[in-house]
């Protein structure tokens, strides 16, 4: 049985054409975009991969560690940030870490947050971040956004 190549997409040979023309199509409507949640509150974390559950591939980060570990280990389209992470740092520090960084300084990221940005943090933000959704996340501006970024950069 061998491996055929399609779109980035590693298919199985016996797999029929209807089969990878709508894995194509999937691939194309971002439902197999790989999205990084960086969140530390665990119900936030279960309700953002519960919205995207049928959309995008997830995978969560609880600490700006955490985070540039997946990140330099795995490839992700797009990061959803929150900005008040608990434990071992920001995610201000994370988002001035992937800028520096080489394999990150391009990945896309919207920020979430549940507090207001003073007008220094606004400005940090509009020129580093591609979005900013305000908590409580609401599922159609969530995609919305999702969707805006990801098409702005293909």
């Amino acid at each position: 049985m061998a491996l055929v190549h399609l779109s980035g997409i590693w298919y199985l040979e016996q797999l029929s054409v209807r089969k990878k023309t709508e894995h194509f199509q999937e691939f194309m409507n971002g439902e197999n975009s790989s999205l990084l949640i960086v969140e530390d509150n665990h119900e936030s974390q279960l309700i953002i991969k519960t919205l995207l559950r049928n959309k995008y591939r997830t995978s969560i980060a609880s600490t700006v560690s955490d985070a540039m570990t997946q990140i330099s280990r795995d490839h992700f389209d797009l990061i959803l940030l929150d900005l008040n992470l608990n434990s071992g740092g920001n995610g201000k520090t994370l988002l001035q870490q992937m800028k520096m960084d080489e394999r990150s300084k391009n990945i896309p990221v919207i920020i979430t947050t549940a507090y207001d940005l003073n007008p220094e943090e606004e400005k940090f933000f509009q020129k580093n971040a591609n979005g900013f959704l305000q908590k409580p996340i609401d599922k159609k501006k969530l995609i919305q956004a999702i969707e805006k970024v990801l098409n702005s950069i293909q």
